[in-house]
């Protein structure tokens, strides 16, 4: 669901985390549907990255929130991806939207119900918030990041599109960094007439949710 015109690797244009294809096949586009608070009050947008509430929490989704320090696995895991979100509105009307407002209440206060693709490797591709700092033919395949939801302003409430992008200050060294969101596993392929390079302000790339509440995290070499 990538927006033609948002592939920009010299400029900051955060489009969130678009799905690219399914590492070890096609893309399956499959989702799951999960319930969201009615009232919640953080905004969510098509291709922000979704956590899911910690024990006792009910299984809601909930805004992602990206692990700091030495924070355990389990309570910074990473569902997926929002894509959608259906509710029936204070006034019964059914709605079916790429945008969640926050704090809207729905009729009865029932739960909403959204649509997370939540495979563990799906391939998503995702703007970088800044440089990567590489020089020459140096790449940051198999290093780990997390995300940032750019500005912290959640996502444009005029397309529904998220801002989330790769945070380039998050990548830790050590064992801490099995707990980091994001995986690098390539370069997004160059647009016709764009650019796109390691070495790019704000380059393009390729990832898997590495901290997945559906399978543990593994070591990145940052």
């Amino acid at each position: 669901f990538l927006q033609q015109g948002y592939f920009m690797s010299q400029t900051s244009h955060p489009y969130g985390l678009s799905r690219f294809e399914y590492k070890g096949g096609k893309n399956r586009e499959s989702v799951s549907v999960y319930p969201l608070a009615s009232g919640y009050a953080t905004s969510l947008g098509q291709g922000d990255p979704v956590n899911l509430s910690p024990s006792g929490g009910g299984g809601l989704v909930v805004a992602y929130s990206a692990p700091t320090g030495g924070a355990p696995a389990s309570s910074t895991q990473t569902l997926g991806t929002f894509v959608n979100v259906t509710y029936t509105n204070a006034q019964g009307q059914e709605i079916i939207s790429p945008y969640w407002p926050a704090n809207t209440v729905t009729y009865g206060a029932n739960p909403a119900v959204v649509t997370i693709a939540d495979l563990p490797y799906n391939i998503y591709q995702v703007q970088c918030n800044g440089s990567l700092a590489l020089t020459g033919n140096q790449t940051a395949i198999g290093k780990n990041y997390n995300l940032i939801i750019t500005g912290n302003n959640g996502p444009n409430a005029s397309t529904g599109q998220s801002r989330a992008a790769l945070d380039v200050n998050s990548g830790i060294a050590g064992a801490n960094n099995i707990n980091l969101t994001a995986k690098i596993i390539g370069l997004a392929p160059v647009p016709i007439n764009g650019t796109n390079a390691w070495t790019d302000p704000y380059p393009d790339v390729l990832i898997i949710i590495n901290n997945h509440v559906f399978k543990t995290g593994t070591l990145g070499n940052n």
